[in-house]
């Protein structure tokens, strides 16, 4: 050990070789003390013509071996926990969260009433009367509400002007515009219609009703005259 020693140290005058740890780097550099030379032995003798070489002897610190860092084992401890006992653990009732989206309102589609349609009109038709030119007449009236509905109706096989009007059969005077239906031809066997009219005017209290006359068509004046049945309006 001391020749292999010798051969790798340095030799300085008086001094001893300093020797650092590279993994200790945390740590300042300490210089290892001086070792004076060991007087107790005498060193053996030198071959002739070679030098002298003193040889330090190296501390015994510097000769152990570095202490290695030890790591700390990690230590992973794994805690079970026990399950629950059913004869003392609760039933678990689900948690309802209240969303934050407002629900969307739901309506039925509007649907439109169909308008209401009017009644139909009760009518009040005189019985067929016979006029001089061989055709029959029945006027006829009806009211809803405020209204007044007339019409005239002629059957036979002449062409005819048909002629109707409201009538104010107590002063004997006409209580609306004439409503003419020209060229009337009745189907054979048939009725033909003139109109019907409605018309609205004051309550009077009088007996009114609807008075239809005829002329063949062609002809200038209007003959005969037919009053259906009357309401006191």
């Amino acid at each position: 050990m001391l020749v292999a020693s010798g051969a790798l140290a340095v030799v300085l005058a008086g001094t001893a070789l300093v020797v650092a740890a590279p993994w200790r780097q945390e740590a300042a550099p300490v210089a290892a003390p001086t070792t004076p030379p060991s007087t107790a032995s005498t060193p053996p003798a030198t071959p002739s013509g070679a030098a002298a070489v003193d040889i330090a002897t190296p501390s015994p610190k510097s000769l152990a071996k570095p202490k290695e860092r030890q790591e700390t084992p990690k230590v992973v401890v794994t805690v079970t926990a026990a399950p629950p006992s059913p004869a003392t653990t609760a039933p678990t009732q689900p948690v309802r969260t209240k969303s934050s989206k407002p629900k969307p309102r739901e309506t039925e589609p509007e649907t439109e009433a169909p308008p209401s349609e009017p009644p139909a009109p009760q009518w009040r038709c005189r019985s067929w009367l016979t006029t001089a030119g061989g055709v029959d007449m029945s006027p006829c009236m009806a009211v809803t509400g405020d209204i007044i509905h007339l019409k005239g109706q002629v059957r036979g096989s002449a062409r005819s002007d048909v002629h109707v009007q409201l009538y104010d059969t107590d002063a004997d005077t006409n209580l609306s515009q004439p409503f003419i239906c020209a060229d009337v031809l009745a189907p054979a066997g048939g009725v033909a219609t003139c109109g019907p009219f409605t018309i609205s005017v004051p309550r009077k209290g009088a007996k009114t009703d609807v008075r239809q006359r005829w002329r063949r068509t062609g002809s200038v004046s209007w003959s005969g005259g037919a009053e259906s049945p009357y309401v006191v309006w």
